[in-house]
């Protein structure tokens, strides 16, 4: 049965790119071609959670990375003249 293991693989990769670039499990599963019910046990096996949370971190960074540029653009120290003339 190696065919079913492999494609058990590719579907898991499809699975992890759609729901990185998708914005719901419905759509995420749907795109990457199996159920609804089949992503959501996917996401409970600890190997897939690696892989998806590696990926994650791969495809976006450390999570407070995003949080801090978020804060910082919304100061209220920074003024929007002064966030267009900022060159850091």
């Amino acid at each position: 049965m190696t065919g079913h293991g492999q494609k058990f693989g590719r579907k898991k990769e499809e699975a992890i790119a759609a729901l990185l670039s998708q914005r719901n499990l419905e759509e995420a599963a749907r795109v990457a071609g199996v159920g609804t019910k089949t992503l959501l046990r996917w996401l409970e096996i600890p190997e897939f959670q690696a892989a998806y949370r590696e990926a994650r971190r791969a495809a976006f960074g450390h999570p407070n990375v995003a949080a801090n540029v978020y804060a910082d653009v919304c100061s209220a120290e920074r003024t929007p003249a002064r966030i267009a003339t900022d060159i850091t």
